[in-house]
């Protein structure tokens, strides 16, 4: 799975929250997906001598958009849950 923004757009009301979107791709198949994204915050990483921000990104996709599972008897959901967190050191 991998995503690739293409833009991030600020959500009114909160300082720290952002509509995400971009490229998802899972299983050889790209969607353009919207995610919600929440900013940590940044802080200084004494061990690596460098800045650091933490971000959260939840969203819902189709599994069946991406050909991920099948038609199932038992009536499990369409949908998944993602949710990812991630801190990145600046450049």
């Amino acid at each position: 799975m991998t995503f690739k923004s293409t833009s991030i757009i600020k959500t009114t009301g909160m300082k720290d929250r952002f509509k995400i979107s971009g490229d998802l791709t899972m299983h050889g198949v790209t969607k353009q997906v919207t995610m919600n994204m929440w900013y940590r915050g940044t802080l200084y990483d004494s061990t690596y001598k460098k800045y650091k921000a933490g971000f959260q990104v939840t969203g819902v996709i189709n599994r069946s958009d991406f050909n991920v599972g099948g038609p199932d008897p038992f009536d499990i959901s369409t949908d998944v849950m993602i949710k990812a967190d991630g801190e990145f050191f600046k450049q």
